[in-house]
């Protein structure tokens, strides 16, 4: 029997709102043997067995290629009659995080091969009570929606104990189906917190170092009241930013009962330090905090000679590990996002850190990229997503990723599942080349970035950008031909580029090298000389008159705009693929440096940029900055048990 066979995508009658809480119940019997629930959604889940919350969070999907989860039920259940409720969240809204599609909900109880309960017109359905649906108050524009909890609503519902259920409509959804390819999330014992201040309604929370996972509460509340809640990486004048730009508002509303209050979110990851809660009336409270939820890992325990070496490597580990959810996050705090580049950089890291290489989970990544359709050919700038915004580049940085999998795992079976897409990504680029280089996209749509770095930072969401060609994408369009036809020799396939990259690197190296300056400029403008610009190039094999040496000094010499954290793996490979003996004092000298400005500034966890900590915006956990791994190990300082 296939999977859902004998089970329907149902909602409640009429509704498709976004931003809406569903709750469905069932009943069945069991007798005994092994017992799954194989369970998918649009949006996310938690679900209760017999009255207890078993397991949440849907793996974020495409509509075309929907993934379910199998729960194994059988040590959770009774012999006889069992009570079955799902509380089903419906985002509905078009964000870097979240695609739009019609509302849903699908599962199935299955033992010994028979369908013990299955969705379809006879489930129980409700609109939640105490979750507020319909408010759609963002919390970032890539994150999403927020929530609001009403405790004084609540009622006995994942018991059956609610009056007001009805009977569920079958709602029209594809029906391709497909098995979660990596793990669930494990949760972790509550983070034990510090009060940093309180005067009865305001009190200020520190979890003493950056932590990701859901929130938890239990207050004694002497009236019914509305309790916000608001989270974040630091602090300001002693007290939580919740406001940031008008716009973001990082809280949650809860709204407490007279009396003893228990609630934990099990949808809502956060991602933060310090949480401060503010009520109406002064309440007495027991916990706030998180229950730290993570991504089971295999780590391998590294050690370095150098103490403080060690101890960035150690924060490095750290993040890495705080930036995994069902898949890779850019940051935990304002965005969640799956971005190419910064997944390309967390993998790739990973492969050192972790007994398996992390393999499974980075090919579940891969191949949830390779799902992506845009009508341009080019990815779209996050995953699964349906906004129409794309950051040019990181389509080439993914045929970089893929190649880099195959490389550290030996899995070329991957190939067979993403190969036609690296294909179409290169004759997109292929598509806008003019005078034998690829020019820069021209369209509100279209982001040209590379780096947080003078001039690649590209204009988002305007026609600023001239299509002209530029080092930094010819570049890795090489690298990405190269690439590819590494991968087409491993799976024994037919190479249709061949030539092409040489002839880039000739027209590059005509476009944009500078005689008189011995260096690549970015986009043939005045004093356009960048770091990222120059190692793209090195790495490219962009000839330059045999001026390595030159562009090398010029680049630890500070005379370059540099590059930020996350991209100072090309110029310190650039720069060791150089002269490696030269230049690794040089880069461990610069790495202790700045990792001294985020020791300095009391990180627990690496910056997005070397100003996070200045900028209220800025994200104080990002796992791409994590480059001292790669680095360590490739200079052979890393040693494992």
């Amino acid at each position: 029997m296939s999977v859902f066979e004998k089970s329907a995508w149902i909602w409640k009658k009429d509704e498709n709102d976004q931003d809406c809480y569903c709750e469905f119940y069932g009943e069945f019997d069991y007798l005994g043997g092994d017992c799954v629930c194989n369970i998918s959604c649009d949006g996310d889940y938690t679900l209760y067995i017999n009255g207890n919350f078993f397991a949440s969070n849907q793996y974020p999907d495409f509509e075309h290629h929907k993934i379910y989860d199998q729960l194994d039920l059988t040590i959770t259940l009774n012999k006889g009659k069992n009570k079955f409720a799902v509380l089903v969240w419906h985002f509905g809204n078009c964000t870097q995080r979240t695609a739009v599609y019609r509302a849903g909900f699908i599962f199935e109880v299955v033992a010994n091969g028979n369908v013990l309960l299955s969705s379809g017109e006879k489930t129980l359905v409700r609109k939640s009570k105490a979750y507020e649906s319909g408010r759609k108050r963002s919390v970032t524009p890539q994150l999403g929606f927020g929530f609001k909890y009403d405790a004084t609503r609540q009622d006995d519902w994942v018991n059956g104990n609610a009056s007001d259920f009805e009977l569920a409509c079958i709602v029209d959804k594809p029906r391709a189906f497909f098995k979660r390819e990596n793990k669930k999330l494990i949760l972790l014992p509550e983070k034990q917190v510090k009060i940093l201040s309180s005067d009865g309604v305001k009190t200020v929370i520190d979890l003493g170092e950056e932590t990701v996972g859901l929130v938890s509460l239990r207050l004694v509340s002497s009236c019914e009241q509305l309790i916000n809640v608001a989270y974040g990486e630091r602090l300001v004048d002693g007290h939580v930013p919740r406001i940031i730009l008008k716009t973001r508002d990082f809280s949650f509303d809860y709204v407490a009962t007279k009396g003893r209050n228990e609630y934990i979110n099990y949808m809502f990851r956060f991602g933060c330090r310090y949480l401060e809660v503010e009520s109406e009336q002064p309440v007495e409270i027991e916990y706030v905090g998180i229950i730290p939820q993570v991504y089971p890992t295999k780590e391998k325990k590294g050690k370095l000679k150098d103490a403080y070496d060690q101890k960035i490597y150690d924060l490095c580990v750290r993040t890495l590990k705080l930036c995994m959810m069902e898949r890779y996050v850019d940051c935990p705090w304002r965005e969640q996002c799956l971005y190419t580049f910064d997944a390309r950089n967390q993998m790739l890291f990973g492969y050192h850190v972790y007994q398996d290489k992390n393999a499974e989970y980075a090919r579940s990544n891969l191949t949830l990229i390779g799902q992506d359709r845009r009508d341009d050919g080019l990815l779209s700038i996050c995953f699964p997503c349906t906004k129409d915004m794309t950051i040019t580049s990181f389509s080439l940085q993914y045929i970089l990723a893929v190649k880099e999998y195959v490389e550290y795992t030996g899995d070329i079976s991957i190939f067979s599942e993403v190969g036609d897409k690296l294909k179409s990504l290169i004759d997109t680029f292929v598509a806008v080349m003019q005078d034998g280089l690829v020019n820069k996209f021209k369209d509100k749509k279209h982001w040209n970035f590379y780096d947080w770095s003078p001039f690649l930072e590209g204009t988002i969401g305007t026609c600023d950008d001239e299509p002209i060609p530029d080092i930094a994408m010819n570049s890795l369009f090489v690298m990405a031909i190269n690439a590819y036809e590494y991968l087409c020799d491993k799976a024994g396939k037919e190479f249709e580029f061949k030539g092409l990259a040489e002839k880039v690197r000739k027209k590059a190296e005509e476009k944009f090298f500078v005689k008189k300056d011995k260096l690549f400029s970015t986009a043939c403008k005045e004093n356009d000389y960048t770091e990222l610009g120059n190692a793209l190039a090195i790495l490219a094999g962009i000839k330059c008159d045999g001026h390595e040496n030159d562009i090398a000094q010029a680049i630890v010499s500070d005379k370059l705009h540099k590059c930020s954290l996350s991209n100072k793996i090309a110029k310190f490979t650039a720069l060791l693929t150089i002269d490696k003996e030269k230049y690794k004092d040089i880069i461990l000298k610069e790495i202790r440096s700045d990792f001294k400005v985020m020791f300095d500034g009391g990180a627990t966890s690496l910056w997005e940029t070397l100003r996070a900590e200045n900028s209220v915006l800025e994200s104080m956990c990002h796992a791409w900055s994590a480059v001292p791994v790669y680095i360590f190990n490739l200079l052979g300082m890393v040693e494992y048990e």
